[in-house]
């Protein structure tokens, strides 16, 4: 969807855009099982990942993906601590 690509990339005023706009959040990639909140916070977008978790009201941190895990769990394994410490 558009706003996983724009998560992806961490364009976050697209994804704020979108946000007002778009009609499911929750969308999962049908083969990964990521959702945009997953692959913003792999991706280490700590503002684009603060609109999305606003926007779900907490309701996507525990989502899990695929392999199992959930948006935490990316952020640490690539690495990004302070978008982690926004997601506990």
């Amino acid at each position: 969807t558009a706003l996983m690509v724009a998560s992806i990339n961490g364009f976050s005023s697209v994804v704020s855009l979108l946000l007002k706009r778009e009609g499911d959040i929750h969308q999962k990639s049908p083969t990964s099982g990521n959702s945009a909140l997953h692959l913003a916070s792999r991706s280490g977008f700590y503002k684009t990942v603060a609109l999305l978790s606003a926007a779900e009201h907490g309701v996507g941190l525990l989502s899990r993906n695929s392999g199992d895990s959930v948006p935490l769990h990316l952020a640490l394994a690539h690495g990004h601590l302070e978008v982690a410490s926004l997601l506990i």
